[in-house]
């Protein structure tokens, strides 16, 4: 794209723009989770063992296992998994947003925080399945396909009307308990992500570099008064890369796999599948103790 003659079309030009915040953003704030959970020491690590040791070990081992057996319908199945159980990440996040602007003394309270969750849910459910509807049921991951899903356009109604409708009145809700303006921002932006406008589009795709956001200026802060900073931010930027572009990839061009897999980058696949999930658990933990007054 970058040498050819001709003017880049929109789509061209689209995919420069997501390709640069994916190295920039997207890919590092995987790396930033782990600096900021490995980084706080042993006792630390001992402590949350099952999520910092286990649980990795044992993915790693399930993924291993799926690699040499072929099994690439279990991986499209643990892909959709990754698919959904993002959004419920996402929702967190959001919801966690919302109470940082509220501060300790106005916190969201507890069933406010529950309708916000449930009709957060309700929404990504619905985005989540129009954006398959729209491709067939099945979407591609790097050549990697979800299972195909048989979607009723009768259930996606209903679930929008539901969702609507839940939206309505969690707005009730959080009007009535005095909400900060500034605290409707992050529900708004999630319900945004998933909502037609976006699903219909390629921007979607932008949906997870949308929430990736939050990383780099944290970690910048949390770093910044530390010697070399900005040594330590440009490491992250080149650890992602090294760790979910040029191994992976690296490896997937040496190692010879069966003709079933041979058209997918199956390390390369693999090692996102693992990345995400283990990010998703970590978040569990990643913002409490020290970091819970952000």
């Amino acid at each position: 794209i970058f040498f050819q003659t001709e003017i880049p079309t929109i789509n061209q030009l689209f995919l420069i723009f997501g390709a640069t915040l994916s190295l920039l953003i997207y890919q590092p704030h995987f790396m930033t989770t782990y600096f900021l959970n490995y980084g706080r020491g042993y006792l630390y690590i001992k402590e949350n063992s099952f999520i910092l040791i286990y649980f990795p070990l044992m993915l790693l081992l399930t993924l291993s296992s799926l690699v040499f057996l072929n099994s690439i319908q279990v991986l499209g199945y643990i892909y959709l998994m990754v698919l959904t159980s993002a959004s419920w990440h996402f929702m967190n996040q959001a919801i966690a947003a919302m109470n940082l602007i509220q501060g300790d003394s106005e916190r969201l309270r507890t069933l406010t925080q529950k309708w916000l969750k449930f009709s957060m849910m309700v929404t990504s459910i619905y985005g989540v399945l129009k954006f398959l509807e729209l491709r067939g049921g099945t979407v591609n991951f790097f050549g990697l396909n979800s299972p195909l899903l048989n979607i009723s356009e009768t259930l996606l109604r209903l679930i929008y009307v539901l969702s609507l409708s839940l939206n309505i009145i969690t707005l009730y809700k959080c009007i009535r308990d005095k909400l900060r303006v500034q605290s409707y921002i992050p529900w708004i932006a999630f319900s945004m992500w998933y909502s037609n406008d976006l699903i219909l589009s390629k921007y979607f795709y932008l949906v997870p570099i949308f929430h990736s956001l939050q990383y780099i200026p944290f970690f910048i802060h949390r770093t910044r008064k530390q010697s070399a900073w900005r040594l330590k931010v440009i490491g992250v930027i080149i650890f992602s890369v090294l760790l979910i572009q040029i191994i992976p990839n690296t490896l997937d061009n040496f190692l010879t796999h069966e003709k079933e897999i041979n058209n997918i980058q199956i390390i390369f696949v693999s090692s996102l599948l693992f990345i995400n999930l283990h990010h998703f658990v970590m978040e569990t933990i990643t913002w409490r103790g020290a970091f819970k007054r952000l």
